[in-house]
């Protein structure tokens, strides 16, 4: 049975072409990323650095990186014109021989190949040290610990602080004396440590669940199975487990197919040495090698991934249709995600944000970080608690879903009080509103419209705008300037600017003439005066840029800049954008593939009904679009209008530096922004209208509308570089 429930995963077309284009990008992006870690260096050129000092100690490498990279400072050094002896002596080198080194090297025409060899050699110096530092560094835990647990601030000794200072020596007492190794580091964290591969284990896990559960219950096998000896508890077994098979499956081959490739860019280096010897692992508590790491590491991820399945599993069971099934998973790792991200660590509820899938797949930090958890004011190995938690949710869920999976009922009852309540009284023959009540009230398209409203609209909660001195004050001169750019605010920039370009020049002849009383309070003495020059040198940097367009404007841009896409950092456009993506997803699935589960389509499409009624569809689905969309953002632009000055919407677009090649107002190009996203989340329903009519399954469409819309936006949360352009992601997140 098992055989044939995989099978049944393995024989759909789609899905398997799906299954192999993700393995593809798994591949491409791991590569893609790793060529862009280091844009100085590639992983080539670190790898066979690593070559040259295989099997030196720690102490012979270093000497040697350190001798190369001095050699190339002092390069760097002469191509700046450097001539002091002294300086090159420091260095451990003659001037007049590195000089003549230097003219017949490949350096002397080319000072961009020097300056990435300077970082890459920096780099290589910096992870050496770490090992050769290694002792040190536990010595430093063991007084930091004494230092702490004296002072007033940890003195409590019933506090979850106290106990993790107290017990951070403890746990490090047996890695004294250990032996590391020089190998290269950057192979094994490249492997272990890319989100994109747990986003599409956790694809290609929902997607087996969805085919092998919800699927057949929407098909109505599930009603025929029932009735067989083996067709309730062991059914449900064998597909519960068939999902964490394939689950498991995938884990093994992408993280298998993550060693191939960092293995081949900057190889793994020898398996056998502990991992404190890797830099991005050397503050790790557990004294295992390389191998036993990658080993334990697949085995955590593999419980993580059942866990996530195990919970996939019971909602399918629960849900009574694929597009509820996948609204859903996305509440429910919405809900997780909040815990996680929102709950502090030292909170009384950080029990929630660490016994909690998406805390699970944060495996590398599990052995990497020395990290305890504060379970009820103990502190706990963040390792014990993965494995508790994972295993009491796996556990939990599996029962969970077998039982309610023998129990289920697979014909659906009918419901007359859902059936009774009608919004168009009296007889009717209107396609339309059919279609608008087989959607808004039949599918409960309506309550998720609502839920999605009230949910908004209650967490949406005022911003609390924290500033910088710098910022303070340049919004202070901001306001003074705003309005159109004239001569005389320049001459009152430029007057500023050397006003205080002075005072720095008799602070720095009072230092250099003071003895050592006095230093202290010329500092404290121009602290203040001198706080303002940051801003005013920004400020005289925009006014030049805002001299050269006409009819320019000082403007307050800080809440504008997030609404037109001038703030990088900001994420809210990405949360925004994936809340209207899903209720795309969950609903025009269902709108558009409703007749293909019980054939009605065979009926309905004739020449004249087919085109009336793909245009009744098609209407309600841009309805639907509209609301949810002024549902989801009018509240974040509400947000931002309380917190930051819109006096700048009627100024030029060109006002900021980032809008510059437009000319309409900061109003329009934020009215056409919005046009176009709305637009972006058009061509949405409009494939999935078309997956929906060529696929005829609604579990197909929803797993390929994932992959085409949801997962390029997840890559972009991850900050994956180039994901901000990946198909629809420049109009609908940010442009």
């Amino acid at each position: 049975m098992l055989f044939k429930e995989c099978y049944k995963i393995i024989a759909n077309r789609y899905i398997l072409t799906f299954i192999f284009f993700l393995f593809a990008c798994n591949t491409f992006l791991l590569i893609y990323q790793a060529q862009k870690e280091s844009e100085y260096y590639t992983p080539n050129e670190y790898k066979q650095i690593y070559q040259q000092i295989e099997g030196d100690t720690p102490t012979e490498a270093l000497e040697t990186i350190t001798a190369e990279y001095n050699r190339l400072q002092g390069y760097e050094y002469l191509y700046m014109g450097e001539v002091d002896k002294d300086l090159f002596s420091s260095l451990g080198y003659e001037a007049d021989i590195l000089l003549n080194d230097y003219q017949h090297s490949k350096y002397y025409n080319d000072y961009n190949s020097l300056a990435d060899d300077l970082v890459l050699y920096r780099t290589i110096c910096e992870e050496i040290s770490l090992l050769t530092d290694y002792e040190g560094y536990l010595e430093s835990i063991d007084i930091k610990a004494q230092q702490m647990t004296r002072t007033n601030l940890f003195a409590e000794k019933d506090s979850f602080s106290y106990r993790n200072i107290a017990k951070t020596p403890t746990d490090f007492s047996g890695l004294k004396n250990l032996q590391l190794t020089v190998s290269p580091s950057l192979g094994v964290k490249t492997a272990t440590e890319f989100p994109v591969t747990d986003v599409l284990i956790v694809l290609i896990t929902l997607t087996s669940v969805m085919i092998l559960i919800s699927r057949e219950k929407e098909q109505g096998v599930l009603s025929l199975m029932h009735t067989t000896p083996n067709g309730r508890a062991k059914l449900g077994f064998y597909k519960v487990f068939a999902c964490m098979f394939i689950g498991a499956l995938s884990v093994i081959i992408l993280y298998g197919m993550n060693l191939i490739i960092a293995h081949r860019l900057y190889g793994l280096g020898d398996l056998s040495r502990y991992i404190q010897s890797v830099a991005f692992m050397n503050g790790s508590c557990w004294k295992i090698d390389v191998r036993t790491y990658l080993i334990f590491f697949v085995l955590s991820k593999i419980l993580a991934v059942w866990s996530v399945s195990a919970l996939f599993c019971l909602i399918s069971v629960i849900s009574r249709s694929t597009a509820k099934c996948f609204g859903f998973v996305a509440l429910v790792l919405g809900v997780f995600f909040s815990l996680f991200y929102f709950i502090p660590a030292d909170s009384v509820f950080s029990i929630f944000k660490y016994i909690n899938p998406i805390a699970f797949f944060q495996t590398f930090d599990l052995y990497a970080v020395y990290q305890n958890r504060n379970i009820f004011g103990q502190p706990v190995s963040a390792l014990y608690v993965f494995l508790f938690g994972a295993i009491c949710i796996f556990i939990v869920a599996t029962v969970l879903s077998i039982i309610l999976f023998a129990k289920m009922n697979v014909i659906p009852l009918s419901k007359k009080r859902l059936h009774s309540f009608n919004i168009f009284k009296g007889t009717h023959t209107s396609l339309f509103a059919h279609e608008c009540y087989k959607a808004l009230i039949g599918s409960k398209i309506v309550f998720v419209l609502l839920c999605i409203i009230v949910v908004r609209v209650v967490c949406t909660k005022p911003i609390t705008v924290y500033m910088t001195p710098d910022e303070i004050y340049y919004n202070q001169y901001i306001q003074s300037v705003e309005g159109v750019y004239t001569e005389e605010k320049e001459v009152y920039i430029s007057s500023e600017q050397q006003r205080l370009n002075n005072l720095q020049s008799d602070y720095i002849n009072e230092l250099q003439n003071a003895d050592g009383n006095t230093t202290i309070f010329i500092i404290m003495k121009y602290q203040d005066l001198l706080a303002p020059k940051n801003a005013v040198d920004q400020l005289a940097e925009h006014a030049s840029y805002l001299k050269d367009k006409h009819n320019s404007e000082f403007i307050d841009d800080r809440g504008l800049k997030k609404l037109t896409g001038g703030d990088q950092g900001n994420q809210a456009p990405i949360y925004l954008a994936l809340i209207v993506t899903a209720f795309v997803i969950i609903c025009m699935s269902e709108i558009f593939g409703v007749e293909y589960r019980s054939q009605m389509n065979n009926l309905i499409e004739t020449s004249y009904g087919k085109r009336k009624h793909i245009l009744s569809k098609l209407i309600i689905a841009l309805i639907l679009v509209i609301c949810v969309y002024l549902a989801v953002y009018l509240p974040y632009y509400n947000q931002i209008f309380d917190a930051y000055s819109s006096n700048g919407l009627n100024a030029p677009a060109y006002s900021m530096e980032h809008l510059s090649n437009y000319s309409i107002s900061v109003k329009n190009y934020f009215l056409m922004k919005n046009i176009v996203r709305v637009f972006g989340f058009i061509i949405q329903v409009i494939t999935i209208y078309f997956l929906s009519r060529k696929i005829r399954n609604n579990v197909t469409v929803i797993v390929l509308s994932c992959f085409i819309f949801i997962v390029p936006l997840l890559l972009m949360l991850l900050g994956i570089d180039g994901s901000r352009f990946m198909l629809l992601n420049p109009i609908i997140a940010d442009f």
